[in-house]
């Protein structure tokens, strides 16, 4: 499915009792590139090392899996995940 809106942010909104208020934005598009990298790095020292059973090859497999979850993450549109209000805090997790 072809889907043109893609989310670039991740967007964490934590509000303590109206005196703390922590709004931690995360720019998607930049942690895949990141995702990515590792992953070619890694895969340039499983071929320096060779070994299949070693803990570079447990690596590459989590970073594949991380960039698959990311890009499944991203393909969904702009939404609220999250929102949990209470009278201590509010904490809310959005796709923009």
């Amino acid at each position: 499915m072809w889907n043109r809106n893609k989310s670039t942010f991740l967007l964490v909104k934590v509000r303590v009792s109206s005196r703390f208020n922590l709004v931690f934005p995360l720019l998607l598009p930049v942690l895949e590139e990141t995702l990515e990298e590792a992953k070619d790095w890694m895969a340039f020292w499983k071929w320096i090392y060779k070994r299949e059973g070693s803990w570079i090859s447990t690596t590459c497999s989590w970073l594949q899996a991380g960039g698959d979850m990311l890009q499944e993450i991203r393909a969904l549109r702009p939404m609220d995940i999250i929102e949990v209000k209470t009278p201590e805090a509010e904490i809310a997790v959005k796709l923009k």
